[in-house]
């Protein structure tokens, strides 16, 4: 996995997740049987995780006012893309009315970090790596 070019843009984020948690959330964007959108904290850090359990593509609007300044932040988005994974970076701004498609049984994991300070996962670089069939 570490070799393979795929894996490349969500290397970092494996690497440097946290395994223990301030606080977890479940999103009120999360429908039983159909979405799980959930937040956790680690010291000033937030990662939203979410996966789609339908067959079709879901879009939703995602809200994360349950970071309390919100106008400080910064986000990385990781989402599944054409085969592969596309990683996006977004600011402040941008996490006010951030719409996000998952793909058919896919899902996302976004990084929020105080603006000005660097992410956990410290080297995750807005890129696009698609799966290559052997």
């Amino acid at each position: 996995m570490l070799n393979d070019p795929l894996y490349k843009p969500i290397i970092p984020l494996i690497r440097d997740l946290p395994v223990t948690w301030d606080s977890t959330i479940v999103l009120p964007q999360s429908k039983m049987g159909s979405c799980a959108i959930i937040a956790k904290k680690h010291g000033r850090d937030w990662y939203v995780a979410a996966i789609n359990g339908g067959n079709k593509e879901l879009k939703i609007q995602l809200d994360v006012s349950f970071i309390r300044q919100v106008p400080k932040y910064k986000a990385t988005l990781i989402t599944d893309y054409d085969n592969g994974f596309k990683t996006s970076n977004f600011s402040s701004e941008q996490l006010k009315t951030m719409k996000v498609t998952l793909a058919p049984q896919g899902g996302f994991v976004m990084c929020l970090t105080p603006a000005g300070v660097q992410p956990s996962a410290h080297n995750i670089n807005a890129t696009k790596h698609k799966i290559s069939n052997p």
